[in-house]
């Protein structure tokens, strides 16, 4: 396209230079020149129409890339589109992700506090029946004290004879009647611990020391 309107130009020049050199060619008649200048017009129509048709075919190819461009926006804002749905759907999996994390965290949490809450009842439970044990002890202790002291009293006053005898009675039943105290008052200590602090220990009884 850029010859064709190269040629033209020089066409046009050579005919504005052939104005001045009318003068000198009189010898030339007009058909000639009428000749000429259609020659010349025509293929300045010839160029003008090879022009148009170029700029026709450019203004069809910018119209084509446009539409083109225009197409590859909307599939591009159409993919955008899908994209963000996916981004919030996978955000919100994120969100449940975290929620079940967070409950699993709690439920972690409130399982060791059981954990050490159970262990601290081992271990009290585990107090609690040496201290009944101790206690058991000492209340067969005390019975077998409390059998001695009434074996005692007991050949005391089948051996004792006149008024001396019977003078000790008194102070030997006191005894006794001490003795009883204190083993009621252990048996209620241990069925205490044993009902409060060890599952199944109330069942255990001790039996009556009379």
């Amino acid at each position: 396209m850029e010859s064709s309107l190269t040629e033209l130009q020089t066409l046009m020049e050579s005919s504005d230079l052939g104005a001045p050199k009318r003068n000198s060619i009189d010898d030339k008649d007009t058909a000639q020149l009428r000749a000429l200048v259609k020659e010349k017009n025509e293929k300045i129509a010839m160029l003008t129409a090879e022009f148009d048709t170029h700029r026709a075919d450019f203004r069809s190819t910018i119209d084509t890339l446009e539409m083109a461009s225009a197409e590859t926006e909307r599939v591009y804002e159409k993919r955008i589109d899908e994209l963000m749905i996916e981004i919030r759907d996978l955000e919100s999996r994120t969100d449940d992700v975290d929620s079940v994390a967070r409950q699993l965290k709690q439920l972690e949490e409130l399982v060791q506090e059981l954990e050490e809450g159970l262990e601290d009842a081992r271990r009290g439970e585990a107090e609690a029946r040496g201290e009944v044990e101790f206690l058991r002890g000492e209340v067969e202790r005390t019975r077998t004290e409390l059998r001695r002291e009434r074996e005692k009293t007991s050949a005391a006053m089948n051996g004792s004879r006149g008024p001396t005898g019977g003078g000790d009675r008194p102070s030997g039943s006191k005894e006794l009647e001490q003795k009883e105290d204190e083993i009621r008052g252990l048996k209620a200590i241990i069925h205490s611990l044993s009902r409060d602090s060890i599952p199944g220990g109330g069942a255990d009884k001790s039996e009556d020391p009379s």
